[in-house]
């Protein structure tokens, strides 16, 4: 994954909470804890964040070394 590219995700903030988007990766991480997608809401643009599901520390499966 890289800034620019588009991320289909669930979003989980206000009346569109649960419902699948399309948006663009505007921020990663240096160390990949998490990326930031922005989405287009009818003219409004909002940013959600998101973590990796590999991540060390995350509730997601372990990275392996």
């Amino acid at each position: 994954m890289q800034v620019g590219d588009k991320k289909t995700e669930v979003l989980h903030m206000g009346q569109d909470n649960g419902v699948t988007k399309t948006g663009t990766v505007v921020y990663i991480h240096p160390a990949r804890r998490f990326y930031v997608v922005e989405f287009d809401l009818g003219g409004h643009k909002v940013r959600e964040s998101y973590y990796f599901p590999n991540r060390r520390g995350g509730n997601g499966p372990k990275a392996k070394n």
